[in-house]
């Protein structure tokens, strides 16, 4: 029986998992620091702050993926760490340090073109955990769904990411073909990447309910809806799906 690109890549990704290439965690002592406390019963926020600061890369992926989830253009506004840490929580931090971690692992990638697509695709996990983030808030108006919505859709993203560094470590062309399988969002490869990065059952559950139709958690409706984001009038049209009646929210984006 002959194995799908699809298939190829995800064995690609535990093959290089199993070879010692980290998809998740990094030997970056700053982000191990961060894990750590966040791993606590009690994580201290304050202590979290402090080695972030410390961290200009990890300063600043913590600020944009807070300015992210900012509509209204109130984005445009200089925030601080603290305040980037507040408005997205410790759930958020976790998502900041994934974005982070991601970026380190480009340059393992040898292809330039590849290396391109990287960059789109950590763009698309921003924008998609962003976006999942605000329609969390609308629905339910809840922290802690917008929180965990922002978490599960850009792990969920960084499973494109994940193929991207198994393709080129097949030696693999940057072709149409090829993108149509790697750039596609999947369950299947963000649970692997969320293995390899020791991450908690609870977390590979909701990416595995993502590609249910029947699952009614909001975060996870957030996440999997983010494909169904359109730009209309400079408005993003946001539907409904399966909550109670098909309704229309609208949230304008500068």
């Amino acid at each position: 029986m002959e194995i799908s690109l699809y298939g190829e890549l995800l064995m690609e990704i535990r093959r290089l998992h199993v070879a010692g290439t980290s998809f998740g965690v990094s030997k970056h002592k700053k982000i191990r620091e961060v894990i750590a406390e966040l791993n606590r019963t009690s994580p201290s926020l304050h202590k979290i702050i402090t080695i972030v600061e410390s961290d200009p890369g990890l300063s600043v992926a913590v600020i944009k993926l807070a300015n992210c989830t900012i509509v209204n253009g109130a984005s445009l506004k200089k925030i601080t760490v603290k305040q980037a840490m507040i408005r997205i929580g410790l759930v958020g931090i976790d998502s900041a340090l994934k974005v982070y971690q991601a970026s380190i692992l480009k340059r393992v990638v040898s292809n330039k073109n590849w290396r391109d697509y990287m960059d789109k695709a950590l763009e698309q996990a921003l924008t998609a955990g962003a976006l999942s983030y605000n329609v969390a808030m609308k629905l339910t108006g809840k922290r802690s769904d917008a929180e965990q919505a922002l978490n599960l859709a850009i792990l969920y993203s960084l499973g494109v990411f994940a193929k991207i560094i198994a393709a080129d470590s097949m030696g693999l062309e940057n072709n149409k073909n090829i993108r149509e399988v790697v750039l596609e969002n999947s369950a299947i490869a963000a649970q692997a990447v969320l293995i390899t990065a020791n991450a908690s059952f609870q977390l590979i559950q909701f990416i595995e309910k993502i590609e249910s139709e029947s699952v009614n958690d909001v975060s996870v409706l957030a996440a999997r809806r983010m494909g169904f984001f359109k730009r209309y009038n400079g408005y993003i049209v946001i539907q409904r799906h399966r909550i109670k009646q098909k309704k229309f929210l609208k949230g304008k984006l500068k």
